[in-house]
């Protein structure tokens, strides 16, 4: 079917239509119509009015559309079975349901950018012309432009889904997981790109000390990773918050704190969490976390145990820690919370006089990226050299590391 475009004067807002055989003109496609409809929709909700049938076929699902009526002028589009809805504040405000009115309804020509509505769910559904447009297809990472009203510019990063509804009717959403985006909000988008997928596996290269993070996921299902930069990807793994890394890892960078995570990490469920007994750990923790996951915040929290015939005053107590804890770390370990148990026993052996700090973040997905490097390592720990083998036993012994043995062997244990 050919599409003219006419430029006179008086079918300028018009689209004709022509058969491939040439042989007959159907009809007119007017980009503006006028007509009479009662506003329906049950109360306490938006409103609807339904698109006269002798329209259907010039404007189709999806159309976006300007509705114009008693000095409304409200930016929609075309919903399933031919129905428009006007905004619930509108209609309750003006006291519009029920009552008929003339509205006219203008094909909208949008640019790139696209009013929608974030769902609670984080959800935005896109345009019939956005997904054609930019050939949006299912798993698609996509960069984001977002604007609010009272808010700066955002740009944030989404996966595209694809529903398929009873009725044939098929949408794409895209889904925003980052924690920190408001939601139930109307806003502006523009899809700046789609977002290039690395390959699972890396040609084989000389250095053997190169960890390419895809790699950690091959075989996965439902991971889906996008190169952001020439050097730095973003993961998506179901529900979990997507998280930002390099592109690859130096096994040699990250190999001590690797042991340390061997024996004093979280490596079960789906809190992650990293434990440190002096300030200097927390410190190496915490920049070897910042080389991995370069875009992540941390949080701290302190366990302190009290003896048998101590006296302090708890909130006391609380403040030298807190003290104590940023000046040892340069500001770098701010505590949200310390808390205090009281033992009935005597200080033990090991009794840490300034408590056990905490280092956790809530992401499922950074667990499963540490229990994966971890697979990692502990598969080619013994083909590695004695510089990385060596590395990764005192990281081990940094951790909750000891070593047992006599004079003809020697063993590494965990506490």
């Amino acid at each position: 079917m050919l599409i003219l475009n006419s430029q006179s004067p008086q079918f300028r807002d018009s689209v004709l239509y022509i058969p491939e055989d040439g042989y007959q003109v159907f009809y007119m496609i007017h980009h503006k119509i006028t007509f009479e409809a009662k506003v329906g929709g049950p109360k306490g909700r938006s409103g609807t009015i339904n698109l006269p049938k002798r329209f259907q076929a010039e404007f189709g699902i999806r159309a976006p559309i300007t509705l114009t009526f008693e000095n409304n002028n409200i930016e929609a589009y075309i919903r399933a079975k031919f129905t428009i809805n006007i905004p619930k504040a509108v209609v309750e405000k003006q006291g519009l349901r029920g009552r008929k009115f003339e509205f006219t309804v203008s094909k909208r020509v949008e640019d790139e950018w696209f009013s929608a509505r974030i769902s609670a769910y984080k959800q935005v559904r896109l345009p019939k012309s956005v997904v054609i447009e930019k050939k949006l297809q299912d798993r698609n990472i996509v960069e984001l432009r977002i604007k609010f009203e009272s808010a700066p510019e955002l740009v944030e990063y989404g996966i595209i889904k694809v529903r398929r509804h009873k009725n044939r009717f098929t949408e794409h959403i895209v889904i925003i997981r980052t924690q920190e985006i408001q939601t139930k909000i109307n806003a502006k988008f523009k899809i700046q790109r789609i977002i290039e997928k690395p390959p699972w596996t890396q040609a084989s290269t000389e250095d053997d000390e190169i960890i390419y993070l895809p790699s950690l996921f091959q075989g996965d299902e439902e991971v889906d990773i996008g190169l952001i930069e020439i050097d730095k990807i973003i993961i998506f793994r179901g529900r979990f918050v997507p998280i930002i890394t390099p592109l690859e890892l130096k096994l040699g960078e990250i190999i001590h704190y690797m042991g340390a995570y061997f024996a004093d990490g979280t490596k079960k469920g789906h809190a992650w969490r990293m434990s440190a007994s002096t300030p200097e750990q927390g410190m190496y923790y915490t920049r070897i976390l910042s080389i991995i996951f370069p875009e992540e915040a941390w949080t701290f929290r302190l366990v302190y145990t009290t003896h048998l015939g101590r006296t302090e005053v708890k909130s006391k107590l609380k403040i030298s820690l807190q003290e104590y804890w940023k000046k040892e770390t340069n500001n770098v370990v701010d505590l949200v919370s310390i808390q205090v148990i009281e033992s009935q026993k005597s200080v033990g052996r090991n009794w840490n006089q300034f408590g056990c700090l905490e280092i956790d973040n809530g992401s499922g997905l950074l667990m499963i990226i540490h229990q994966n490097l971890l697979k990692l390592v502990e598969g080619n720990i013994l083909n590695s050299n004695l510089r990385i083998i060596r590395s990764f036993l005192l990281g081990v012994l940094e951790g909750d590391g000891y070593v047992f043995g006599g004079l003809k062997r020697l063993g590494v244990g965990l506490s």
